[in-house]
């Protein structure tokens, strides 16, 4: 699958302007990157998993809980892989061999092992085989496999308020999908057809149903077609048509919806200004949005507090604005 490139360029400026020299080293032929509430990951070429951040429940797979880390250094005990995710407290990756392993806060049944004590090193999800594709919420996780079938567990809404504690399918009739994302508490899929189908919680709008009352099954984004990519934040969404267009829904509350206001919108709107849109990207812990266009250039709106959009200020967008990026 397509590298995200988003998640690269933002990965390299932390390590150029906020990061020590050793974290710069560490991530040095890094492929991918994930960020968990207060906790990294790095996936290297050579398919090591490299963390730092908060430990406080083993999200760090060094073995040893509640150790905090300012520097990168190597999860033990796994090995080739191929993808990682992060939850608010607990690290997935997939492994080349189609295998899923977790480790960190399992109270909800983040992990997937059956079991419900936190783990400080790498568990493996059980009963999960052939997996493509992984992606993790704030309390929850998901896994595509090949077959198109997508699995869930942990705690999300729609389940009842009964942690999960292994895979299971997450419907029947969502089959053939090609791309899987998990917000805060509310995911999505897309389907080889084109169209986009959400579940989990709906009070912002984010499940794109032109409601924000509460639905708990599977369920159809309306107004979507020829659906290329999705994205998930926090309790917003974002999808990419074939032509290059974005669109959002859910909360706008700190513009990350892009279209000038700060409304939520309850079914998928346009993102004005956005054209040649080759990749988009959100995430569980996030109220912003990024967009790389064909020629290179990445663009972010939402909320700034944090000077997360790049643009050289701590003001919030409520329309795109372009990632100031220096050699």
């Amino acid at each position: 699958m397509k590298l995200k490139l988003i998640s690269n360029i933002l990965l390299m400026m932390l390590s150029v302007l906020f990061l020590s020299k050793e974290t710069t080293l560490a991530a040095s032929n890094a492929v991918s990157s994930a960020a968990g509430q207060g906790h990294s990951l790095i996936l290297k070429s050579d398919g090591t998993v490299w963390a730092w951040g908060d430990n406080s429940y083993g999200q760090l797979g060094d073995g040893a809980p509640a150790v905090k880390a300012n520097v990168p250094f190597k999860v033990k005990g796994i090995t080739n892989v191929s993808r990682i995710a992060a939850g608010s407290n607990h690290s997935v990756a997939l492994k080349a061999d189609g295998t899923v392993w977790s480790w960190g806060l399992n109270s909800s049944g983040e992990l997937g092992n059956s079991g419900s004590g936190n783990s400080s090193k790498p568990v493996q999800a059980v009963g999960l085989t052939d997996v493509t594709e992984i992606a993790a919420g704030s309390a929850y996780s998901l896994a595509l496999k090949k077959d198109g079938t997508v699995w869930v567990w942990g705690r999300l809404y729609g389940y009842g308020s009964t942690t999960i504690k292994f895979p299971i399918p997450v419907h029947s009739s969502l089959t053939d999908v090609t791309a899987i994302s998990a917000g805060r508490a509310h995911c999505l899929a897309l389907k080889k057809d084109g169209t986009v189908w959400a579940w989990g919680e709906n009070g912002y709008g984010q499940l794109g149903i032109d409601s924000g009352a509460a639905v708990s099954s599977l369920t159809k984004t309306k107004g979507l077609s020829n659906i290329v990519s999705v994205a998930a934040g926090d309790s917003h969404s974002l999808a990419l048509d074939v032509n290059g267009k974005v669109y959002a829904w859910g909360d706008g509350g700190k513009g990350q919806i892009g279209d000038g206001s700060v409304y939520n919108r309850l079914a998928p709107v346009n993102v004005p200004g956005l054209t040649e849109i080759d990749e988009i990207a959100s995430g569980p812990n996030a109220r912003h949005s990024f967009a790389l266009k064909r020629d290179g250039t990445v663009y972010a709106w939402g909320s700034n507090d944090r000077g997360q959009l790049g643009d050289g200020t701590t003001t919030n967008s409520n329309k795109p604005v372009k990632v100031k990026i220096t050699p």
